[in-house]
């Protein structure tokens, strides 16, 4: 460690490190009911409906520790269908059902700062960047349902951030507990968006 002007600055090879983990959890939508109506009225049909969920998720992931408090990390997430939407609409005419479905994946790029708490514990913060994969499926049983327009696949760019808490077992091997949020998600409906939850417990390996 070297210390000028009293500002102490870490010599970046003394601690720098690489480590890789993996983890599972939970992901859930933010999309709503009254999401879900202002949508449909946007593409010019009336109706309601529930919408949410949640569904299984996992990620794999790699990083570079810089500094003792500062990282840079990439992986690969999956968040499985984290978003059901069921509902009902009277215009235009005939009216009848819907249902859908939205999955997503993809790969994101973060920068990551570990705080220590006490010994063993450290919280952590997280803010970067995703290229998200949804794959929205709609289906309804009236040929006038023609809000379909997003419902395709697609790769989005979208801002990430999180929260969570870190236990060092050993030098090498950490537990992690985190909340990641991911912006702005489409959702496969006309000018459809909302964030996207992911809840995780996994293990990390420093080499």
């Amino acid at each position: 460690m070297i210390c000028v002007a009293a500002l102490c600055v870490i010599a970046p090879g003394a601690l720098a490190q690489w480590y890789a983990g993996g983890s599972l959890g939970a992901s859930k939508s933010r999309y709503n009911a009254a999401d879900l109506t202002s949508d449909l009225a946007s593409g010019g049909i009336t109706g309601a409906g529930t919408a949410g969920g949640s569904a299984a998720s996992g990620k794999v992931f790699a990083g570079y520790q810089i500094y003792e408090v500062f990282a840079v990390e990439a992986g690969y997430f999956y968040l499985g269908d984290y978003l059901n939407v069921n509902g009902n609409y009277t215009k235009p005419a005939p009216a009848s059902t819907f249902s859908g479905t939205s999955k997503g994946e993809g790969v994101n790029l973060d920068l990551v700062w570990t705080v220590p708490i006490t010994k063993g514990f450290s919280g952590i913060g997280r803010f970067g960047g995703a290229l998200f994969r949804s794959e929205p499926s709609w289906t309804a049983n009236a040929a006038a349902f023609n809000i379909m327009s997003g419902a395709a696949r697609k790769n989005n760019l979208v801002a990430d951030a999180g929260l969570g808490l870190q236990y060092d077992f050993t030098k090498t091997v950490a537990a992690r507990l985190e909340w990641t949020r991911f912006f702005n998600v489409g959702t496969g409906l006309t000018g459809g968006s909302a964030p996207i939850d992911n809840f995780s417990a996994g293990l990390i390996v420093k080499f």
